[in-house]
């Protein structure tokens, strides 16, 4: 599969620049960061927050609709984060 660059407009260059810098390399500090600071038992089940953190987004940002399935997941993982992090201390 080849890939023609010059064919990349502004907006895909751009897209790729928010790829690369933001969500790779400063996600990947801030988690090796949180992970130094709060040790790897304690931060693990807070990776598990990443959907509710979209969903809030979603809803937030781009008038998504908070159906009761969601409602109900939502519920549901902050649960189990919770008992996660309550075995860890």
């Amino acid at each position: 599969m080849s890939v023609d660059w010059a064919a990349l407009t502004y907006a895909g260059w751009g897209g790729l620049l928010y790829l690369v810098l933001l969500v790779g390399i400063l996600g990947y500090t801030a988690w090796y960061w949180a992970l130094s600071k709060g040790g790897v038992v304690r931060m693990a089940p807070v990776q598990f927050a990443q959907p509710l953190v979209s969903l809030v987004i979603a809803v937030a940002l781009f008038s998504e609709t908070m159906t009761m399935p969601l409602t109900v997941a939502a519920v549901l993982i902050l649960a189990g984060i919770i008992i996660a992090r309550k075995g860890t201390t």
